[in-house]
């Protein structure tokens, strides 16, 4: 199993933390690291080197380490959040979707055929986005939680070029 290099180069400070928060990473930077996964295996160990022209300490460099995996951790936790969120709405709408689609069975006696056919339809396409999101929707949301992982796991070298 091949390691995923990751080359940074830092020519000062202002490259590695948001502009508003020093406790935050760069944007760029973040979508940079994550962007750079993309094709390459998920079961992967993945090692960023930040090439830097500025001296930085130990206490410096830790801190970076630890403001980068944070930044994938906090990711990591919105993801996770936003799964259980649509398995949540997913469970609903097979619900109503079932119900519906049982509602249309008892409505056969009713003459007019919209109240007939409405609830079945209605149905049917509740159940058709619970279908679309575990066969569809559901990969891109795990291979990116892979992605996040493995930022989250990386190891963080730094090389300095003064």
């Amino acid at each position: 199993m091949e390691d995923i290099i990751i080359n940074v180069n830092i020519d000062s400070k202002k490259d590695l933390y948001n502009k508003y928060n020093n406790k935050i990473i760069n944007s760029d930077l973040g979508t940079y690291l994550f962007n750079e996964l993309k094709g390459k295996s998920l079961s992967n160990n993945v090692i960023i080197n930040i090439n830097t022209k500025i001296f930085l300490d130990s206490k410096e460099k830790d801190n970076i380490v630890n403001i980068i995996k944070n930044n994938f951790n906090h990711l990591d936790i919105e993801d996770d959040f936003l799964k259980r969120t649509n398995n949540i709405k997913s469970i609903i709408l097979l619900i109503f979707g079932t119900l519906f689609i049982w509602l249309s069975y008892y409505l056969e006696k009713i003459d007019n055929n919209m109240f007939k056919e409405l609830p079945l339809i209605l149905g049917w396409v509740a159940i058709w986005e619970v279908g679309d999101y575990i066969l569809f929707s559901r990969t891109s949301s795990i291979i990116k939680s892979k992605r996040i992982n493995q930022l989250k796991n990386a190891i963080i070298n730094f090389k300095e070029t003064i």
